[in-house]
């Protein structure tokens, strides 16, 4: 068969098309889609006689739209700073989120101070996910310690997830910070970016792993 050039800029933007939609990285999707889109606005302008402008209209609309959001999302992809003193918690806790990702969760979350404090009791439902900054506390177990956690521990992550009463009291050990995430923030969390929540349970799951391991 004999190809003109009118059939192969007809042919070429709609087998770009087929391609985007063998792409899993969205943001590849929307280049590769942002090019058939030109394709086909040049074929409708500059190669129809007589040209039909109303299809190359919503090309244009097409092209504007997809380079919005490729742009948005290269945003979301841009790495951001880490303060030094979180970068131990982003490397070793939440690796699993983008940079930017924690950073948006980190500015969340509220740091409390204790000074030989109970953070909380045996019997207490837990509203909160609390992560230990700065100093250690201790698990108490029928009036018996049964773990130190220091920084870098999730403390009574699964009274939180489960719903139940924690089952042993938490006492700080002299000064201590940690940072806390209420329950209204990790719902809405959720309910809207169930991509990040996924994140968060892994992040609790592994440290649940680590606290079995350092039982056993």
């Amino acid at each position: 068969f004999m190809f003109n050039t009118i059939d192969i800029i007809t042919f070429l933007p709609y087998f770009t098309k087929f391609i985007a939609l063998s792409i899993r990285d969205v943001l590849w999707l929307r280049i590769i889609l942002i090019v058939a889109e030109c394709g086909l606005f040049v074929r409708s302008s500059f190669f129809l006689d007589p040209p039909n402008y109303h299809v190359a209209f919503w090309n244009i609309v097409f092209i504007i739209v997809n380079i919005t959001m490729a742009i948005r999302i290269m945003n979301e992809r841009r790495p951001v700073p880490i303060p030094d003193d979180l970068k131990d918690l982003y490397e070793n806790v939440f690796f699993r989120k983008t940079s930017k990702e924690f950073i948006a969760f980190w500015k969340k979350g509220e740091i409390i101070n204790f000074n030989d404090d109970y953070l909380i009791r045996n019997g207490d439902r837990q509203d909160k996910l609390i992560l230990i900054l700065f100093g250690k506390c201790s698990v108490i177990k029928n009036e018996k310690e049964v773990a130190t956690l220091g920084r870098e521990k999730f403390v009574a992550e699964m009274s939180y997830l489960t719903g139940d009463p924690a089952s042993a009291d938490v006492k700080a050990i002299g000064k201590m910070t940690v940072i806390c995430w209420d329950s209204k923030t990790l719902k809405r969390i959720k309910n809207n970016d169930t991509k990040m929540w996924l994140k968060i349970k892994d992040s609790l799951t592994r440290d649940l792993i680590e606290k079995l391991k350092m039982v056993q």
